[in-house]
């Protein structure tokens, strides 16, 4: 690539600009015409609109993907919105594109990859989505300086990519030009292959930048100019860039001119401007200088895909006495822009690399933030994590510059985040195969694994209304605990495609606005209050999904939150706040929550209101409780007195534990699509995992029978509890909305409206206190858990239940008592969400052992093994542990797991690595679980019909959501019947085929379904008995029966009866693992190195199914314990908002080595086909992850002086591990 300069030309008037647009129309029609890529030669007269239709252009040669000169200009016409795209190959064609569009005030967008609309929807107000109306791509166009024009003229898309001008890179001696459409990709392979300095840095933060795919395809350039539009952004390439001194080449038809990134991220750019090109420096360096150090670093939420909390870029030239003779800081994150830091650089510039001057700019660094205005007010990062971290980095930075490092200084310099500062992961997975029971327990492959790896599987979400059906999209409360005055559709109905509001005004006279067991509103309307952010007001509906979303968005609700004279109402919107207002559920309210939970049934009369699981206790002994404040037990000082801990007689601690929030992230957001039938009925698919309830629900929302609505699932795109019961006020709505109109309608929720609407896990908090001995056995413990589950009860109830019920865990204690109270706040209600409320129960009850084990000074497993339940003891709900139908199996698998992971060997390796090193420091826990099933929560149904040439249909009531339930239900169906398992398809969850079943979750629905299923296949066994005989095959059998007439249908039907008491566990999944995780102190990141677990799953049905249900539940759970993170502001939004700033593990983040084994030759006493559930057993073993964390932490302290508990709280995340690590600045040594 060659540039010449060219001087700026002056302005044209408006008479010129017209006619040049008009020439420039002209021109680039005869280019397209010549190009051979337009229909129309010589009949378009110059028109900027050159087709009525849309034309598509031919394959691309693939010289034509390496820029060679025979690309052509295309340009296509939306003839039903008037929308337009361009693509010029050179600058001249863009800039005549860009005229026609100012002349005829046409909004422009510029695009080269268009990847900048996954991040500009986050920093733009009313954003409207991932389809880009409204602009949103254009609002950070890729190379450009702004949009021309208004929002209302017809959109104008301008790919640039191809321009022949802005391609490619030339390498000199002294510098690289690079084109401004190069994707990063390709400015990293670029780098890869030239020498200097620099670029081994540059490199590898460059593939810290966005993901694989979005590297593959976005520009460089679009980046800085998403920078440039919104500072906030962050950018990792303009830090990186910038502390390089790049230069920047820009062009316009005023001409050429160069800039700093810091004078490019300051000035204005003209309205045509672009980036053509960047400039790198291959000399970096004085002549005098002998040593050259550019080093860049970024702290992120994950290790991968995560935009920077804190980036920070150096490049320091040391001459040959050792003093810097040039010096660039660049710090972005740690204030609202990037700083430029010129007191730092003047700290440096002049001075040697050693203590005296470490400190000197630890002190110009807080005085560049101090100077640019401070950290700002961020309510995720705190002001003194921020600075700290760019004091990490400086610290880090001198530590590279040294000649020599002692060896316990070493590590800290060593890579340690980034992808490729580890392994892909590796593991193992042992399990024992019953040849006897083929197929089941046998490996199989889930059915439908290879059409969802392919894409070709359907779900709800991608079910298309049809030509004449309607796409909805909800309009929701943005306001919380506010009434809602007034609701106007008007302005959205009158956009581009839209055709029509729902609201509850539409719910027929004879329905329900209020059909959900929950008594949850489907639509609020004026005069209503609106208790949260989310709560649903109306549906709006549109030809597309995107111009749904966008009507939805500009529906006008107004809000008044007091009448004249009233004073405001209090806003509650975080747990701390309930607390303090005593914001709590009364009993009444939890007993009614309690009778229209779906599977309680009948059986809510034996609830007492003090619901405990369990026998009939007197109220004082109740050990699990849920309730008031003022439901528990006395103090235990209070019942001791000033005896206790006194002449070696029991000690008592006290203290408390908070966890967080968690969503589901469901790949899948809620998701209903809705198709009249004739004479009125419904058929409704749903992403739900109930659709029976879903049946019921529609039916009381309509006024009609439940024969009139057909409820149909194919498969759930993840569901984890989130599609319990939280998609009902979707579904319902887009029910109203076809009833009333009797077309088709769909619904699915975008990302963000999705976090908006519908709550997850809870936030936490537990105050506890327990008396101990001196050997570390547990006699008393008393938790008191208070539990955030939104703006009512509803179905958070079960996860208030469980918190308490699950808490024992694997631990006897011989005074054992767990209260969990609700608590209200005008936040999105909370729900199931993968081991709901048990989960957070016996992490809490954990932490109780591990501060025992701190204050005896003893390690923590050693308190877990003195507290295990033994033989004969019975569990606080009344299951006797190792009875013959409660078997009772952690002790062997504990000691299993030691030696197989051979646990003391690698606890001295980690005391010695913590001992040998200052700012790295590695931690390895144990955890065990107990996780109670208790079968007669559910109802199973199902039906299974053989086919006369052998093939057989199964239905039942189960969902299938990624569980691998019908894989199962498969293969059971095959054993029961004797069949080949390739004869057997499982067909949609269909309320007409199952209309009476359970819930599918809590883990137990697969071997209920399958245990349904065993009972229709041994019905049909018995009718098949006759024509069995030796060496007949299975197609023999089925068509000598269908001959003789015999009926070879049967339905099945599995409901547990046995042990009725509400909460009585039929048996407990029981698992144990062992992780080691290392921890960077001067950061906060922490990888995990290894887990092993090893789990009873009885006799698995599927040993792949189970192992990756409890990988899948593991990691899941590392996400929750290390990196998702809720959080609301004082008005009740939701800050962490879909991908940008909630982040679930990644790739990266997964334990480097991952070792699962199931225990063999323990077949359960109680379970179905002598199985266990897998699902959400394995989650709580995650505490492995948690405390050896903790353990790190505690290595970290210990080097400061300090051996005092610390109370850490959920999520883990980098910042509250090094806050945690009581880094100081004077502990910043360099020798």
């Amino acid at each position: 690539m060659r540039y010449r300069r060219q001087k700026y030309g002056t302005s044209r008037s408006k008479e010129e600009s017209t006619l040049a647009a008009r020439e420039a129309s002209r021109k680039l029609c005869e280019d397209i015409e010549d190009s051979g890529a337009c229909a129309r030669k010589g009949s378009c007269q110059g028109s900027s609109q050159c087709s009525s239709e849309y034309r598509r252009a031919p394959p691309l040669h693939p010289d034509v993907l390496k820029y060679q000169s025979n690309l052509a200009p295309l340009h296509f016409v939306d003839p039903v919105n008037g929308s337009e795209w361009y693509r010029p190959v050179t600058l001249a064609q863009l800039w005549d594109v860009r005229a026609i569009c100012a002349a005829g005030s046409k909004a422009v967008s510029l695009v080269c990859a268009n990847t900048s609309m996954g991040v500009t929807k986050y920093f733009t107000a009313g954003e409207v989505g991932e389809h880009g109306i409204e602009g949103v791509a254009s609002e950070a166009s890729c190379c450009s300086a702004r949009r021309d024009s208004d929002d209302n003229a017809p959109k104008v898309t301008i790919d640039i990519k191809d321009i022949a001008e802005l391609q490619g890179a030339v390498v000199d001696d002294d510098r690289i030009v690079v084109g401004a459409a190069l994707p990063i990709a390709g400015l990293i392979g670029v780098l890869e292959k030239v020498s200097g300095a620099a670029f081994p840095s540059l490199v590898r933060h460059l593939k810290r930048v966005a993901s694989v795919q979005i590297r593959n395809v976005g520009s460089w350039a679009g980046n800085l100019m998403i920078a440039k539009k919104y500072p906030q952004f962050g950018s990792d390439i303009v830090t990186v860039f910038a502390a390089l001194s790049i230069e920047l080449h820009l062009a316009s038809t005023r001409g050429q001119r160069e800039l700093t990134m810091e004078g490019f991220l300051s000035t204005d750019l003209y309205d045509d401007e672009v980036i053509t090109s960047c400039v790198l420096p291959r000399m970096l360096a004085p002549a005098a200088a002998s040593t050259v150090v550019y080093k860049t670093y970024k702290i992120a939420q994950r290790h991968v895909f995560a935009h920077a909390i804190v980036n920070a870029g150096f490049l320091l030239a040391i001459n040959k006495e050792g003093a810097v003779a040039r010096a660039t800081a660049v710090f972005n994150g740690v204030c609202p822009q990037i700083l430029f830091a010129k007191a730092t650089e003047k700290a440096l510039t002049g001075q040697k690399i050693n203590q005296a001057t470490l400190q000197a700019v630890l002190a110009a660094v807080e005085g560049d933030i101090s100077q640019a205005g401070g950290a700002g007010d961020d309510p995720r990062y705190s002001e003194g994590y921020k600075i700290g971290l760019v004091k990490s980095f400086v610290y880090k930075l001198f530590l590279e510059a040294q000649s020599s490092l002692p060896p316990a200084l070493a590590s800290a310099i060593v890579p340690f985040a980034a992808a490729e500062d580890r392994p892909v992961s590796s593991g193992s997975q042992g399990f024992d195969v019953n040849a006897a029971e083929a197929p089941v327990s046998e490996p199989i492959i889930k059915l439908s694994a290879k059409i969802q790896a392919s894409g070709e599987a359907k779900y709800t979400s991608t079910l298309s209304p049809g030509t004449q059906g309607l796409y909805g999209a909800l309009v929701f409360a943005s306001e919380a605990n506010v009434k809602i005055v007034s609701v106007d559709p008007t302005a959205a109905v009158a956009m581009q495609g839209v055709k029509g509001f729902v609201a509850k005004s539409d719910i027929p006279s004879a329905g329900s606005n209020k059909p959900f067991l929950l008594m949850e509103e489907v639509f609020l309307a004026a005069g209503d209050k609106a208790p949260c952010v989310g709560a649903q007001i109306g549906l709006v509906l549109a030809d597309t999904a995107a111009h749904a979303r966008a009507g939805a968005k500009a529906v006008k609700v107004v809000y008044s939150s007091a009448s004249p004279g009233e004073a405001p109402p209090v806003l509650i919107t975080s747990l701390a706040m309930a607390k303090e207002q005593n914001a709590f559920y009364a009993k009444k309210t939890i007993d009614d929550a309690i009778e229209r939970l779906p599977f309680m049934g009948s059986r809510s009369s034996r609830i007492p209101h003090a619901w405990h699981l369990g026998r009939r206790l007197p109220e004082h002994l109740q050990p699990f409780k849920v309730g008031t404040p003022s439901d528990t037990r006395p103090p235990l000082s209070d019942l001791l007195g000033p005896v206790l801990g006194a002449n070696g007689l029991p000690k008592l601690i006290t203290g408390s534990f908070k966890t967080g929030a968690q969503k589901h992230f469901y790949m899948e957001p809620q998701s209903t699509a809705v198709f009249p039938q004739e004479g009125g009925a419904l058929e409704v698919w749903s992403s739900t995992q109930d659709p029976v309830t879903a049946c019921t629900t529609i039916a009381k929302l309509l006024g009609i029978p439940k024969t009139q609505v057909t409820v149909k699932v194919n498969r759930v795109g993840g569901g984890f509890g989130g599609k319990l019961y939280r998609g009902m006020p979707l579904g319902s709505a887009a029910c109203v909305a076809a009833f009333k109109h009797q077309v088709p309608v769909v619904v699915v929720n975008e990302r963000v409206d999705d976090m908006k609407m519908i709550g997850g896990r809870e936030f936490c908090d537990m105050d506890y206190e327990a008396m101990y001995t001196e050997e570390g056995e547990i006699l008393s413990t008393n938790m008191k858990m208070s539990m955030d589950v939104g703006s009512f009860l509803g179905d958070a109830i079960i996860d208030v239940l469980f918190a308490s019920t699950f808490a024992d865990n694997c631990y006897h204690t011989k005074q054992f008592f767990a209260l969990c109270t609700p608590y209200f706040t005008h936040t999105h209600h909370t729900t199931s969400c993968r081991a709901p409320g048990a989960l957070q129960g016996i992490l809490m009850h954990e932490v109780v052992l591990e501060r025992v084990a701190h204050d005896l000074g003893i390690p923590h497993r050693q308190v877990q093994e003195a507290n295990f339940y033994k033989v004969g003891q019975k569990t606080p709900s009344g299951e006797e542990i190792g009875s013959a139908t409660f078997n009772w199996t952690i002790p062997q698998m504990w000691a299993k797991l030691k030696k197989d992971c051979d646990l003391e060997t690698r606890q001295g390796a980690v005391d010695a690595f913590n001992a040998a090193n200052r700012w790295r420091k590695k931690g390895i826990a144990m955890m065990p679980v107990k996780y109670g099933i208790a079968l007669n929560l559910f109802k199973s149904g199902s039906l299974v019909v053989i086919h006369d040439d052998g093939s057989i249909a199964v239905a039942h009531g189960g969902v299938e959501m990624g569980q691998g339930i019908n894989t199962k239900v498969a293969q059971v169906a095959a054993f029961a019947l004797g069949a080949p398992l390739d004869c057997v398809t499982v067909a949609d969850a269909d309320t007409s085929k199952i209309p009476v079943n359970g819930f599918t979750g809590a883990s137990g629905t697969s071997e209920c379904s399958a245990k349904s299923v065993e009972n229709a296949c041994d019905a049909l066994t018995a009718k098949l008995m006759p024509y069995k005989a030796a060496g007949r095959s299975w197609k023999d059998i089925v068509e000598a029966a269908a001959a003789d007439g015999v009926s070879l249908t049967a339905n099945g039907w599995y409901e547990n009866k046995e042990k009725m008491i509400p909460g009585t566990d039929n048996y407990a999944t029981y698992g144990v693992s062992c992780s080691e995780v290392e921890v960077d102190v001067l950061t906060g990141e922490v990888q995990v190195l290894r887990t092993d677990i090893i789990m009873d799953q009885g006799v698995s049905l599927n040993p792949d199914i189970d192992i990756g249900q409890i990988e899948g539940g593991f990691i899941m759970a590392l996400g929750y314990v290390l990196m998702e993170e809720v959080i609301f502001d004082k008005a009740g939004h939701q800050l962490t908002l879909g991908t940008w700033e909630y982040k679930v593990p990644s790739a990266y983040d997964i334990p480097i080595e991952i070792n699962v084994q199931l225990m063999n030759n323990v077949p359960n006493p109680d379970g179905i086909l002598k199985s266990k559930a897998s699902a959400e057993p394995p989650m709580a073993l995650v505490g492995s992850v948690f405390f050896a964390a903790k353990e790190a932490i505690y290595a970290a302290r210990k080097d400061v002086g300090n051996s005092d508990y610390l109370s850490l709280q959920l999520p883990l995340t980098v910042q509250g591990i090094r806050q945690a690590c009581l880094i100081e600045d004077r502990q910043f040594a360099l020798s």
